[in-house]
């Protein structure tokens, strides 16, 4: 039992690093409201990276075995929105190491993402994160992010 307590406590300080990298990119944005053009942010792919430490660090904390069988390589932002210069809201496409055998993709290892933050004092707040399509909803264009999506996975809401 001890060595799962560490386990724990070890991943847990890693999400916290995690957020706090996240935290260091985000901040800049939280200046404006409303859409962020994503030409402007210089370091996009370390965004991307950080954001798919971010969800691999929350899901290796879920009870759900299935959940911890999930490994992203990249959730490669498609569309950030700002408002109240404090909440961040994140549409990306993940791009999957691993997944668990049953779990269906609308192509081959990627999935639409959504997460919203709160930013206060210089600490990431995630409110919500949804990821999986039910209805495998075509990625191959940004329109997605425009629509109502069947959630396989809902955290923090």
């Amino acid at each position: 039992m001890g060595s799962k307590k560490k386990w724990i406590d070890k991943a847990q300080e890693n999400l916290q690093e995690c957020s706090r990298e996240l935290s260091a990119l985000f901040t800049p944005l939280l200046d404006s409201n409303g859409i962020v053009d994503l030409n402007e942010i210089e370091n996009q792919s370390g965004m991307a990276y950080s954001m798919a430490l971010l969800l691999g660090k929350l899901l290796l904390l879920e009870n759900d075995k299935d959940l911890r069988r999930f490994g992203a390589d990249d959730v490669v932002p498609l569309k950030i929105e700002i408002s109240e210069n404090q909440r961040l809201a994140y549409w990306g496409q993940i791009y999957w190491l691993a997944l668990p055998e049953d779990h269906r993709c609308h192509r081959s290892y990627q999935d639409p993402f959504y997460a919203l933050f709160e930013v206060t004092d210089d600490q990431l707040e995630i409110k919500e994160l949804s990821f999986g399509d039910l209805d495998r909803t075509d990625l191959d264009s940004d329109q997605w992010v425009e629509q109502k999506m069947n959630w396989m996975y809902e955290m923090y809401t």
